[in-house]
């Protein structure tokens, strides 16, 4: 097992992954270049996961300053290990990469959103000490 970070030629099995974690199909187009477009986002890191030099598991953290905290919070925008690969400490795993990174860059929190669905995710973000103490609102505008 080794987490590295993203790299040209992890587009593909991430943009899987995330299809997995999202249950569909995304338009592959798109995410090619948003894909690119992060790893020249100074404001966000990324690592895989892998296991006999496959892809198992991705992770993508954003650092943002917040001028309401005064401070640097970082926040998890993806976390999914592979169906049949859970449940084997790779989540916990990747979950720790982002958190000592976040402390690297001197955050005062690491945050995430989860669909109200993903009980299961509820449970495992439980299970690595976060607190579910902010409620998050979005409006569909496309």
């Amino acid at each position: 097992m080794e987490i590295r970070e993203v790299m040209s030629g992890d587009e593909t099995p991430v943009y899987e992954l995330l299809c997995e974690l999202e249950n569909k199909e995304l338009n592959k187009a798109l995410f090619m270049k948003g894909f690119a477009m992060q790893r020249k986002d100074r404001s966000m890191k990324a690592w895989v996961l892998t296991n006999d030099e496959e892809i198992i598991g991705y992770v993508s953290l954003r650092i943002l300053y917040h001028l309401h905290h005064c401070a640097n919070i970082a926040m998890i925008e993806e976390l999914i290990v592979k169906k049949d690969k859970q449940r084997q400490g790779y989540g916990s795993t990747l979950f720790a990469q982002a958190l000592a990174f976040a402390k690297q860059q001197s955050c005062i929190q690491l945050e995430l959103s989860s669909k109200q669905s993903r009980k299961y995710a509820h449970h495992f973000y439980k299970q690595q000490g976060m607190d579910c103490d902010h409620l998050k609102f979005s409006v569909n505008i496309s």
